[in-house]
């Protein structure tokens, strides 16, 4: 038959002469009798081919093999057959060979688990998990051939006295078919790893781009809030000054006359005392009389007095009318040769010298300080929000400093205060349109934030100092512009 005369022509070449075949060496003995009926494999056209790796220490298992194997194919590609005789020579193989799809590996070798050791390397060292094994052994070991599959990770296990060429190609076919299906199926893993790791990127970009949408919308609904309160504001403002201007013309009016009686009262007292003072000298016992009686010293005392304290009162409203006068203008434009610390700093304590608590000592530091163009209601309005929030970082007893001074062509208006004082979390918000540390209902968080976009309009800034139960400090500073 073919398989004894393949056999034969092997014994041959390796001297074994007329050696019969029950007296030659087991290893040479890879392959049995087939059945006569059983097909070789079709020839197709070569085309690339399968990496077969060959492992074993007898030269002659090689070459029968390659010759066994030399017409094989298998969805029309032929075998690449490669070769190493011991455990080093097949590491360095299985290193160096591309797309090795199987191995034909003997298990004792140079020592007796040669083979195994070289299974272990090429499933955990190696991490190659697709790449076939099939163990040919003349010598089973000790391990039952299970426990070698399950432990070593082998697809196959063939005694080389049972092997038959034909078992063989099928043991091949079928190891090759398998590396097929698992070079797909990782093929596939790697292309759906590529496909998730690009749609996770186009899906990073889209939430990138909602987020950065959602975060411009949420800036374009602060912008316009911010607006909206500005233009409530200012409205308010424009409400206040025309009630302002109405209710100054209407103080103005009985301010006249009755400053104009007071003097008027004062003068008649004059005389009063006048005539008293001769009719004194005409009869003085009588005066006496009168006086102890109607107790008249006290009352001409106590009368100037009052007309003092009448004519101070009538001052007050004076400097009331004053400012609500200035409120009343409501410039739009720059107004030219203002006088920061009497149109602003000034107007602005006025405004709020009743809101502040009793128990705060406010205390005023004015420096001579050139003469600017500016919108002095606007720049009161940012004095009064921060003289406000002094009040309310107090409570009920403290101290507030209000400060002006001339640095570097600038004008510095310095208002601090001992309250309780702020993180610095909360200072790097703090001009934050709707941040507010008040609770809710009390406070907008919009005053600091109009405050900031007023100065910014006057080619100014806003600086802030403050520590927790230490006070704050906040440093207005705008340009002096003739």
């Amino acid at each position: 038959m073919a398989e004894f005369a393949i056999v034969n022509m092997i014994s041959y070449e390796f001297g074994l002469g007329n050696m019969s075949m029950s007296n030659a060496p087991k290893k040479n003995f890879l392959f049995k009798k087939d059945s006569p009926s059983t097909p070789s494999p079709a020839s197709k056209p070569k085309q690339d081919t399968w990496q077969v790796l060959i492992v074993d220490d007898d030269d002659g298992v090689h070459k029968l093999s390659k010759l066994v194997l030399n017409t094989y194919q298998y969805k029309g590609k032929s075998l690449s057959i490669f070769h190493a005789y011991n455990f080093d020579q097949a590491l360095e193989q299985i290193q160096t060979i591309e797309d090795l799809s199987l191995i034909l590996l003997d298990v004792v070798m140079e020592t007796d688990d040669a083979g195994l050791r070289v299974a272990k390397h090429v499933r955990e060292e190696f991490s190659n998990t697709l790449v076939r094994i099939i163990l040919r052994t003349g010598q089973p070991g000790d391990m039952p051939e299970h426990e070698v599959m399950l432990n070593y990770d082998i697809n196959d296990y063939k005694s080389k006295t049972e092997l038959t060429s034909q078992r063989l190609f099928s043991s091949i076919t079928a190891s090759l078919r398998a590396y097929e299906h698992l070079i797909q199926l990782d093929k596939m893993a790697k292309e759906l790893s590529i496909f998730n790791e690009n749609l996770e990127a186009k899906v990073a970009k889209r939430t990138k781009q909602l987020e950065q949408a959602n975060a411009d919308l949420r800036n374009t609904l602060n912008e316009l809030e911010e607006t909206k309160q500005q233009l409530i504001h200012s409205e308010k403002l424009a409400s206040i000054g025309q009630l302002a201007a109405g209710v100054a013309h209407e103080i103005n009016t009985p301010l006249g006359y009755v400053s104009s009686n007071m003097e008027s009262l004062a003068e008649h007292l004059d005389d009063v005392k006048l005539a008293w003072s001769d009719f004194e000298k005409s009869s003085s016992e009588l005066a006496t009389q009168l006086s102890n009686k109607h107790d008249l010293e006290f009352i001409f005392d106590d009368t100037n007095t009052i007309i003092e304290s009448v004519e101070n009162g009538l001052k007050r409203i004076r400097v009331i009318s004053k400012d609500l006068g200035h409120f009343s203008q409501m410039e739009k434009l720059p107004i030219a040769n203002v006088d920061v610390n009497k149109d602003v700093i000034q107007l602005a304590v006025n405004m709020v010298n009743s809101e502040l608590s009793p128990g705060i000592d406010l205390e005023m530091n004015l420096s001579d300080i050139p003469l600017t163009s500016c919108l002095p209601i606007e720049l009161s309005q940012v004095i009064i929000n921060m003289l406000m929030n002094a009040n309310d970082a107090i409570g009920e007893n403290g101290k507030i400093d209000v400060t002006s001074q001339v640095n570097n062509k600038h004008i510095n208006i310095i208002i601090s205060d001992d309250g309780c004082g702020m993180d610095q979390s909360t200072v790097n918000k703090l001009f934050d349109p709707f941040f507010t540390t008040k609770d809710v209902g009390e406070g907008t968080g919009l005053g600091l934030s109009v405050s900031h976009k007023i100065i910014e309009s006057h080619q100014g800034s806003i600086s802030v100092e403050s520590e927790l139960g230490k006070g704050s400090r906040f440093t207005i500073a705008i340009p002096v512009l003739n």
